[in-house]
C-alpha cells in the first residue's frame, strides 16, 4: 500500500498549476477511475486538504499539507516541503 501511494507522487500531474484562491477546488481522476479532490483551505499559511478515493471504495487517502519554504545556507536556493497529517 505504501509503495503504491508513494508512487502517486511520481505519476500524478495536473494540466494547470494549483495556485488557488481560498476555497478553490481541483477534481480529477486517474485512468483506473481513482478520484482525487483538493481544496485550498487557508491562505496564510497556505494549506490544502486532499482526498483520494479508490473507484471501488477499497481505500481512502486523505490529509492536509501546509506548504513551507526556506532559503538554504548558500543563499541562492530555496528548500520547499509539505507538512501535514495523512490518513489511509
Amino acid at each position: 500500500m505504501c509503495f503504491m501511494l508513494g508512487s502517486m507522487y511520481m505519476v500524478c500531474k495536473q494540466m494547470k498549476p494549483f495556485n488557488p484562491i481560498l476555497g478553490e477546488t481541483f477534481q480529477g481522476y486517474w485512468p483506473d477511475g481513482t478520484k482525487i479532490y483538493i481544496e485550498h483551505i487557508s491562505h496564510h499559511p497556505p494549506i490544502s486538504y486532499f482526498l483520494v478515493e479508490h473507484p471501488d471504495g477499497l481505500y481512502k487517502f486523505e490529509g492536509s499539507y501546509e506548504y513551507t519554504a526556506r532559503l538554504t545556507n548558500l543563499g541562492n536556493s530555496v528548500t520547499g516541503r509539505q507538512v501535514g497529517l495523512n490518513r489511509i
